[in-house]
């Protein structure tokens, strides 16, 4: 869970979906990215600060394995000093690197024009 001071993680997600984990588990299960990591889904980019207080890097890195593991096209880029939406203002260093990133990953993992037409 995310500081309290930040925000009642817990008391969202239980609001969101329904109950406590104890109580809904397999909407819990649902509801979580990892659980979905298999061979057939689609290139996944994962862009995570070292620095959030609202998602533990942690559950990216565990993601980024869990994907990897189930040979899915993925990137994780750590932002070591940035915290939870850091790439909200594109001018800023986080936004820029962000953005090239995502530029980056989506020609890498998009069929370029010439492929696509069969040339």
């Amino acid at each position: 869970p995310a500081r309290k001071s930040v925000i009642d993680s817990v008391s969202v997600l239980e609001r969101y979906l329904g109950g406590s984990p104890d109580a809904a588990p397999a909407i819990y299960q649902a509801a979580a990215p990892i659980s979905h990591a298999s061979p057939s889904c689609p290139p996944t980019l994962l862009i995570h600060g070292g620095r959030d207080t609202l998602v533990a890097p942690i559950q990216s890195e565990k993601l980024a394995a869990r994907l990897a593991a189930a040979g899915c096209r993925h990137m994780l880029l750590a932002l070591p000093w940035a915290e939870h939406a850091c790439d909200v203002n594109f001018s800023g260093p986080s936004g820029q690197i962000s953005t090239y990133a995502i530029e980056r990953f989506l020609a890498a993992v998009t069929p370029s024009d010439r492929a696509h037409k069969g040339r």
